[in-house]
C-alpha cells in the first residue's frame, strides 16, 4: 500500500490510492464561532476553547518550526500508528504551516526537513528509521485554502477574525516503508 504522510501543525498522514489515515481535522468551518465569514473558497481554522469555561482559551495559534543556524533550529514531532498487521509504503509526507503577516500570493516556505523515529525523538535512544534533519526534501507548497484565527468568542469578547495567517501545505518526498507500530514524525 503507497502511503504519504500529512501533518497540521501536527500530523494528519494520507495514503495515496487508498485508505486515509487522519488524526484531527485543521479546518473549523467557513463561520467563525463569532458568526464571521471566512473569505470566498477559504475556511478557518479557529483555536478552540473548552465547553463551558468562558474565561480562557487556547492562545496557541500553532508552534515554531525553522531553521535559524546549526545551533538554533526548532523541529516539531507528532506520533502515528500503523495498525497491526498493515505495512505502509510512504512516497511523500505533506504539513500545515503559516507565517504571520505573510500577504504573498505564492507560499514562502521551500524547505521541508523530515525524519521518522521508532519512538519520541526528544527522549535518548530514539533510533531514526527514515530521513534526517539537514536533507531539503521540499517537493510543493499550496495554498491550503484555510486562514489560523484565534478563539473568536473566549474569552469574551473573543479575538479580532482576520486573515494575516494563511495556511500553506507543504509537501515533501519520502520512500520508506514501514511495518506495523508506532512512530514519531520529527519535522522542520
Amino acid at each position: 500500500m503507497k502511503t504519504k504522510l500529512l501533518s497540521i501543525l501536527a500530523i494528519v498522514p494520507f495514503i495515496a490510492f487508498g485508505q486515509q489515515y487522519s488524526n484531527g481535522g485543521l479546518s473549523t468551518g467557513t463561520v467563525s464561532a463569532s458568526g464571521v465569514n471566512a473569505p470566498a473558497g477559504y475556511t478557518w481554522s479557529e483555536a478552540q476553547a473548552n465547553t463551558g469555561n468562558t474565561t480562557e482559551s487556547n492562545t496557541s495559534g500553532g508552534s515554531t518550526s525553522t531553521h535559524n543556524s546549526a545551533t538554533a533550529s526548532y523541529f516539531l514531532a507528532d506520533d502515528f500508528v500503523i495498525p497491526a498487521g498493515q505495512s505502509w509504503q510512504i512516497s511523500s509526507i505533506e504539513v500545515f504551516a503559516y507565517q504571520s503577516g505573510f500577504v504573498g500570493s505564492t507560499s514562502p516556505f521551500n524547505t521541508l526537513r523530515l525524519q521518522i523515529f521508532n519512538s519520541d525523538p526528544s527522549v535518548a535512544g530514539a533510533v531514526s528509521v527514515f530521513g534526517d534533519a539537514t536533507t531539503n526534501r521540499f517537493a510543493s507548497s499550496t495554498d491550503a485554502m484555510m486562514y489560523r484565527i484565534f478563539n473568536s468568542t473566549t474569552p469574551p469578547p473573543g479575538s479580532t477574525v482576520g486573515t494575516t495567517r494563511k495556511i500553506w501545505k507543504t509537501t515533501g518526498t519520502a520512500n520508506t516503508t514501514l511495518a506495523s507500530g508506532t512512530y514519531w514524525l520529527k519535522f522542520q
